[in-house]
């Protein structure tokens, strides 16, 4: 239970760091001009960066359902159950 707690602490001590340099980076714009810049960009490259992360996203999921499915079949097969037949 102690190491849980520890986590949590941890966790929320690296959240407000980030939190604060963030709030460092971005202090001296204010709303008006994070607006203006968002406004003013060009509908090619809003595709183009939501394309990309579509991708990202796409490729993460398929890593995780690689591995997780390799890390299961390599478990069980030294857990000394038969290997699966052909089908």
């Amino acid at each position: 239970m102690k190491a849980e707690k520890l986590f949590t602490v941890f966790g929320l001590i690296v959240f407000c760091i980030a939190a604060y340099l963030r709030y460092r980076a971005l202090g001296h714009y204010n709303l008006e001009e994070i607006r203006h810049f968002i406004l003013n960009l060009s509908m090619p490259r809003v595709a183009m960066a939501t394309l990309f992360v579509a991708c990202s996203y796409f490729i993460l999921t398929l890593f995780d359902a690689v591995v997780f499915g390799t890390c299961e079949l390599v478990y069980r097969l030294r857990a000394g159950d038969a290997a699966p037949s052909p089908v």
